[in-house]
């Protein structure tokens, strides 16, 4: 969902109150302004891209905001966007029509522009909850059918099928990656129940209440009962018949836990790899290669070529033109090994220490090891950094000549580096035949 916000209100004052706070909060965000519905719709079939928000007044020039809500569902570009009616009168009355119009949330009219725009402020950061894909599973075609509608109104993505058994393909397809919420019927035909699902689920999928929440529809009132589907697994569970607006009140809370878990795992796996990185270069850092260097050779299929090279009289650079300038030279080679040696094909470059780079390419022939060292030897030489000659020398060891024992090829490389520099530098040499016996 996009960060763009398209308000709709008739007065040009809110107009100018919210543009003017949204620009100043929300730097980020875009923010459209339409002042009658049928401006909105004409921005809204302008534009290419979803809106991450939609507010709009109930009572507009041309129409009735609900009206208008209604337009919103039916498009096909815009119509799983929140929509947030803005109304100093939603009553309960109102707010049913609401809900079958697809009406996300109401804000209170009377409590300023400002407060409206502290609120559509909150609502664009937390609206991860607000969206997402659901897997329902109902065999019921009356009661599927409306639950689709429902959820659909309301902007989700939702994916129906029948039975347990279908379910737990769906979540067993890993390319398709896991829905954000799943709403099962507790009493399914077939021979697997909502009770298989929930332990498939937790079980076979390992997933937790926080990664997969479930939602359980039963008509069983018995407290038993109840006891028993949380017990299995279910995040919550709602009865049959079932009110719209428990409903979508149940699956908003149940999303807003996935998408906060979500989130949490996104930080998470971001810190991993700042720890994991060199901070100046943009490389893997040395703690990194010596980690996961072994699994990294592990997993490639055929040999596996070290390149460790060494800047040509970096000290020199330094105490001549700065440590600064020392330092974005570093940067410019790490972009550079980087741009060259990519992750998603398959290598990994990491800064093994002040001016020294290790380069493992994976499923790397001896030959085309080399051939790709001279490359990069070739490379640096013309890339002047910071309008500086910049030269490099580079020892190659591989998999298939020399073993796999990645501390051994490291010292082997090192070596070959060591008689390169000996033999005049700015040069590739590579590591003896036979390996060399470490102390």
């Amino acid at each position: 969902m996009g960060r763009a916000i398209l308000v709709v209100d008739g007065s040009s004052v809110a107009q100018a109150v919210l543009r003017s706070y949204l620009r100043k909060e929300l730097m980020e965000a875009e923010v459209d302004i339409a002042a009658t519905g049928e401006q909105a719709l004409q921005l809204l079939e302008a534009r290419q891209e979803p809106f991450g928000l939609i507010t709009t007044a109930l009572q507009l020039p041309d129409m009735d905001g609900l009206d208008l809500c209604l337009h919103i569902r039916q498009s096909r570009r815009h119509g799983r966007a929140p929509v947030v009616v803005v109304s100093s009168d939603a009553d309960e009355r109102l707010k049913r029509g609401g809900f079958q119009a697809g009406v996300t949330e109401y804000f209170d009219k009377s409590r300023g522009i400002e407060a409206l725009g502290g609120f559509i402020k909150e609502f664009v950061q937390r609206s991860p909850g607000y969206v997402g894909r659901v897997l329902y599973v109902e065999d019921s075609r009356t009661a599927s059918a409306w639950g689709c509608r429902a959820m659909v109104r309301q902007g989700l993505d939702v994916e129906h099928v029948t039975s347990a058994e279908m379910a737990m393909q769906r979540l067993n397809e890993a390319d398709s990656g896991l829905p954000d919420l799943v709403v099962t019927d507790y009493f399914l035909s077939g021979k697997a129940t909502g009770e298989d699902l929930l332990r498939y689920v937790r079980q076979e999928c390992r997933c937790s209440p926080q990664e997969l929440p479930v939602l359980v529809v039963t008509g069983n009132s018995h407290s038993g009962r109840h006891a028993e589907v949380l017990h299995r697994g279910a995040n919550d569970f709602i009865e049959k018949p079932i009110i719209e607006e428990i409903l979508i009140a149940r699956i908003r809370s149940l999303l807003m836990v996935s998408q906060t878990f979500a989130t949490m795992r996104r930080q998470s796996e971001a810190m991993r790899l700042m720890a994991f990185s060199d901070s100046l270069t943009g490389t893997r850092n040395k703690r990194y290669l010596l980690d996961f260097g072994e699994e990294f050779m592990a997993d490639r299929k055929g040999s596996v070529v070290v390149l460790l090279n060494d800047i040509d009289h970096f000290k020199h650079i330094n105490d001549t033109y700065g440590h600064l300038t020392g330092d974005r030279i570093l940067e410019a080679i790490g972009r550079l090994l980087r741009g060259m040696f990519p992750e998603s094909e398959g290598h990994l470059v990491a800064r093994f220490g002040g001016e020294e780079f290790v380069t493992l390419l994976g499923a790397t022939a001896p030959d085309e090891g080399l051939q790709a060292a001279e490359k990069f030897r070739h490379a640096l030489s013309e890339l002047h950094p910071e309008g500086i000659k910049v030269t490099t020398t580079v020892g190659v060891a591989d998999t298939e000549r020399h073993g796999t024992d990645l501390a051994r090829l490291i010292a082997m490389a090192d070596e070959a580096l060591y008689q390169g520099k000996t033999a005049g530098r700015d040069r590739v040499h590579c590591a003896l035949t036979e390996p060399l016996e470490l102390v």
